[in-house]
């Protein structure tokens, strides 16, 4: 969202001062929803009692405290995640009359930088007939105290949104000049109006211009296969824009999933636990409020995060905007085929307004996920001569969850696989080119980490199915991470070692120097790997819960250690095994497949490795006795992530 007004203060007397921070100093953001104690509530209608913190009605409906690390206590209950419709922020609730105030030191060539915004929703009425008062404008006001002199530096009024059925909302970003000498000062936010009025700062910060910065930005391509990229030795161009971010950084070639869905994959990609530790295997699970993310973390070295999603199983329900100062959808429907190219164009105006602060920006797009519905000319490019279609719901053509194990002729595969490598395609021209080229022209690139990755593949009858979350095969598995570290370090490498998903997390933390104090970690940094003092496979853990969104799909585990794979198989359920429109293919409750010589898994060597398979078992229950119990929060899917999920082809 662009800001609308920019304010700069020019005073001869604030030029110059012995308490101006040093040339040089490491500033990085000041952020006043971690700053926020008692001692800083100089007036509030909650410290007054007019409003009761303890009453969940004293907030919007879709109000929750702020748990993110860092963030400290949260006196009054006035930290706030403010969740309407599209996104997750921060905020500082501010009903008229409040006032906050910080002695804080400035930075030299310092942004203040903040939203000034009004909520509405069942709440906000129930509360103002209450109190017995109408509604009316808020005036927010900041000020500013500094070298012994006091002055208003932001002032406007702001009218309540209008009524609608879902709660709306009036949010004004602005943006603020500091005295560019910085020095001791206090700020004051302040709102005046009529009581009763649900009024917010949104993300108030300070930070500093002219330095050097640090960005890290993470794109997640759900359900992108590495074996369908050309970086990776697909023979068709899927990929020039992947493949040239590829020779620019390092490509994994044998990195694994956690999951062959989104919701356990996604989690431990930004928590570095694998699915048994985390603990989040069903559609109904959430994150617990106290793991730590890898935008946890960030947060509290003085990055800015950032998160645009494709909704659905990306949705805040599930714990994923924890950490995150801002946690927005910006996608349209999957069935409009261009969700790559929105997500990108929300991504874009983000990175402009926020170029000059280290941030971590976390992009997602289910773009490549079923319906495959790619754009002209991409929906007919890796087409045969007179396809069968140029778009289709393969789960619905196959008649939904229960008709997965469909047996297609091989011009029908041909045709879904041309499509889904379309997708690619323009996810690569969409999103991934637009993208490097936006940073390159903004001179931020070459000190931009990027990662590119996946949380899961997707099958296309390789093993009888289609989809994905049916199986941990492979195909469903083996996911692209491409990094392209600041300063081009590692350009080139392919490291061939088997590496997870989980080790994405403790990677970054490595680069930037962050230490993992206080919270655990199952993955570990690549920086050994790339340069080449560790050469051995990593352990791959992969998990699938039985019965996932009434799949009928058994419970299923895998490990790979040094080559080997060992898959056990919950045996079908009766009743479920019934419910299929096509009977699923054979299997046994053991598989073995050696990796080295067997890499499509077609040989089940279960009976040749009856030692080393007896070891790998042994090996998953000790790692799966390792995982600690979960407290059992649920996820509360309300109806706009239930829509998403059903575009989706999840709900039906």
């Amino acid at each position: 969202m662009p800001y609308k007004k920019v304010v700069y203060l020019v005073a001869a007397a604030l030029v110059l001062s012995a308490c101006r921070r040093a040339p040089g100093t490491d500033f990085h953001l000041i952020r006043f929803v971690d700053l926020l104690e008692a001692k800083n509530i100089i007036s509030s209608p909650f410290a007054s009692g007019k409003l009761d913190p303890a009453d969940p009605a004293s907030f919007h409906e879709k109000n929750r405290p702020v748990f993110d690390r860092g963030s400290g206590g949260n006196p009054l209950g006035l930290k706030r995640k403010l969740n309407l419709r599209s996104q997750d922020v921060n905020t500082i609730a501010a009903p008229p009359k409040s006032r906050y105030e910080f002695d804080i030191e400035l930075p030299e060539n310092g942004i203040l930088e903040f939203g000034a915004g009004i909520v509405r929703g069942v709440n906000s009425e129930t509360v103002r007939k209450r109190l017995g008062v109408g509604e009316g404008n808020v005036l927010f006001r900041v000020k500013l105290a500094l070298y012994g002199r006091d002055k208003t530096i932001y002032q406007r009024s702001v009218e309540p949104p209008p009524v609608r059925e879902k709660g709306s909302l009036n949010l004004v970003p602005e943006r603020v000049a500091l005295p560019v000498s910085g020095g001791k000062a206090r700020i004051s936010f302040i709102t005046e109006g009529q009581e009763g009025v649900f009024s917010f700062w949104a993300n108030p910060v300070v930070f500093s211009t002219g330095r050097r910065t640090r960005k890290i930005i993470i794109i997640s391509i759900d359900t992108l296969r590495a074996d369908h990229l050309r970086c990776y030795g697909y023979e068709k161009e899927t990929s020039p824009n992947t493949d040239a971010l590829a020779a620019d950084g390092a490509a994994f070639l044998s990195n694994y999933a956690p999951s062959p869905w989104t919701l356990p994959s996604h989690v431990s990609l930004l928590t570095s636990l694998s699915c048994f530790r985390h603990g989040v295997n069903q559609n109904e699970n959430r994150m617990e409020t106290a793991q730590p993310t890898l935008a946890d973390v960030l947060r509290t070295q003085g990055f800015v995060c950032t998160a645009f999603t494709g909704w659905g199983f990306l949705s805040p329900v599930f714990g994923f905007s924890k950490g995150f100062d801002l946690y927005a959808q910006g996608e349209d429907s999957l069935w409009q085929g261009r969700a790559a190219g929105s997500v990108f164009s929300a991504a874009s105006r983000w990175i402009d307004g926020n170029r000059d602060k280290d941030f971590f920006l976390f992009i997602h797009t289910y773009q490549l996920h079923n319906p495959y519905i790619p754009p002209p000319p991409y929906d007919t490019m890796f087409l045969d001569p007179e396809p069968l279609w140029k778009m289709i719901d393969v789960g619905g053509y196959m008649g939904g969850p229960r008709g997965a194990f469909k047996d297609l002729t091989e011009k029908e595969r041909r045709n879904i696989v041309g499509l889904y490598d379309g997708e690619i395609r323009y996810t690569d021209e969409a999103l991934v080119g637009p993208l490097m080229a936006q940073l390159k022209s903004l001179k931020i690139y070459d000190e931009t980490m990027i990662i590119l990755t996946s949380d899961h593949g997707e099958e296309f009858h390789e093993h009888g199915s289609w989809e994905h979350g049916r199986s941990l095969y492979d195909e469903s598995l083996k996911i692209p991470l491409i990094i392209k570290f600041p300063g081009f370090k590692f350009r080139g490498k392919k490291p061939g070692p088997f590496v997870r998903l989980i080790d994405v997390m403790p990677t970054v933390m490595d680069v930037y120097g962050v230490r993992d104090e206080g919270f655990e970690l199952e993955g570990r940094s690549l920086l050994p790997v790339l340069r080449g003092r560790e050469k051995k496979d990593r352990t791959v853990l992969a998990y699938l819960a039985g019965g996932i969104l009434d799949s009928g799909i058994p419970e299923k585990t895998a490990i790979i250690r040094g080559r080997s794979k060992v898959i056990l198989n919950r045996p079908y359920d009766a009743g479920a095994l019934s419910g299929f429109l096509f009977p699923p293919p054979p299997f046994s409750e053991v598989e073995v497949y050696d990796l080295a010589v067997d890499p499509m898994e077609r040989a089940n060597a279960v009976s040749s490795k009856a030692g080393s398979v007896a070891k790998l078992i042994a090996t998953m229950k000790e790692l799966q006795s390792m995982a600690r119990k979960r407290t059992g929060e649920k996820a509360e899917i309300d109806g706009d992530v239930e829509e998403k999920l059903r575009a989706l082809g999840y709900i039906r």
